[in-house]
Order: structure tokens, then C-alpha cells, then sequence
């Protein structure tokens, strides 16, 4: 999920519904909780749009949804697959123990038509950011595109896009807004390009910069700042 949906909001729909599911079947809420923690990053490494940072390095260098995930997806799968691993060995106890112990009954979906309207939403977005280069589209365009659709068409299912729209984190958005604008004044500032030309001082001759570089370097960006 976290490939197909931005992790932070994949995280915060599924962690209720882990608590919930973890106290059912009388295992430790860690157990589970965990292993969405650890799976967070790697899953959502896989596509431009599993996380903030892929979608603005995928915007800013013009990386087609396709393109990104062929790069990063098996890299992505490797790592689930080694997290996995590892939340197994860690949490063996609890999950051996599982099969002894009583499930709760499996909730039921209280609206279909709006799951189905949200199911279609992202189904569309899918499409939109594979072929989206071939229109010119960016990838928020497309996102932007499928939340619209899925508030115009929640009324049919007796929905209200308001009662949506409050649904929506603005802290979150906010938040990742403030990310971008303090990462556009660092670059504004020629930090980036200070940054890269230690690098490459650094990588030329196997030696790192002498502490008289670096603080030239440091009073060189205080001023241009």
C-alpha cells in the first residue's frame, strides 16, 4: 500500500485498525505496529509517490512514474522482504503464539459505493502517473485529478465531499509545505552548491577538507545567505 499511497498517510489509516486487530487475536500491539513502522520506508521506496521525498526527486529531474519504479521497486522488494525476516525473528514468540489464541469477528465495510469511488480514484491516479508523461501531466496533477473526482462523486455515496474535506490532516499538509519551502531557501542560499563542491574537493584527492576549508566554506555561505 505504502507504494501506491503516500507512507505517512498509509501509516496513519492502517495503525488504528492494527491496534484494534493486534488486541483481538490477544497478541502484543507492538508486534504488529512494529512491523508497519519498519515497513514504512522500504515499501514506500518502490514509487515516486510512496513518499515526499521520491515525489519531489521525481519532479524536480522530470523522472516518469515508470521509469522510478523499475529503478527502486526491486530494491524496494529485497528490503521487505529482509524486514520481514527480521520482524519475524524478533516477534517469533508472540506470532507462534498466535494460533492458539481467539479472533475477533472481521469488521464489515459500512459504505461500498464509497469504497468503490475511492478504489476508483486511485485506480485512475495509477493510470494518470503512468501515462501522464505522454500528456505532460506532473504527478500532482494527476493526484489532484483523482481527490477531485472522488469528492464530486461522493454524493452518490451519500457522502458529504465537505465531511471529507475536514477529514483531511492540514497539520500534515502544512507540515510537508514547510519541508519544501525551508529546502528551496537552503538551495536559494547555495548551500547545496557548497555542499557539492566539498564533495568533490573531498573525492579528488582522497582527502577530506582541512578545517581552514571548511570554515572558509562555512563564512563563504553565511555571506551569501
Amino acid at each position: 500500500p505504502r507504494a501506491v499511497g503516500l507512507n505517512v498517510s498509509v501509516v496513519l489509516l492502517v495503525t488504528r485498525g492494527r491496534g484494534r486487530a493486534s488486541r483481538a487475536m490477544g497478541m502484543s500491539t507492538l508486534t504488529l505496529l512494529a512491523g508497519e513502522a519498519v515497513a514504512a520506508n522500504p515499501g514506500s521506496s518502490a514509487t515516486p509517490i510512496g513518499n515526499p521525498q521520491n515525489a519531489f526527486i521525481a519532479s524536480a529531474h522530470h523522472i516518469s512514474f515508470l521509469e522510478f519504479s523499475m529503478a527502486l521497486a526491486p530494491v524496494a522488494l529485497l528490503s521487505l522482504v529482509v524486514e520481514a525476516a527480521l520482524c519475524l525473528i524478533a516477534f517469533r514468540k508472540d506470532l507462534q503464539a498466535r494460533a492458539t489464541r481467539a479472533h475477533g469477528p472481521d469488521a464489515e465495510i459500512s459504505n461500498r459505493k464509497m469504497l468503490a469511488i475511492a478504489m476508483g480514484a486511485l485506480m485512475l491516479a495509477l493510470a494518470g502517473f503512468l501515462a501522464g508523461p505522454l500528456f505532460g501531466l506532473d504527478l500532482w496533477m494527476v493526484a489532484l485529478g483523482a481527490g477531485l473526482f472522488a469528492l464530486v462523486a461522493a454524493p452518490a455515496a451519500r457522502v458529504s465531499p465537505l465531511r471529507i474535506a475536514r477529514g483531511v490532516d492540514g497539520g500534515i499538509l502544512v507540515f510537508f509545505v514547510g519541508l519544501f519551502v525551508l529546502l528551496q531557501v537552503v538551495k536559494n542560499a547555495g548551500a547545496l552548491d557548497l555542499l557539492a563542491g566539498l564533495l568533490e574537493r573531498s573525492g579528488s584527492d582522497g582527502r577530506g577538507p582541512s578545517d581552514d576549508q571548511c570554515a572558509e566554506h562555512g563564512r563563504q555561505f553565511v555571506d551569501h545567505a
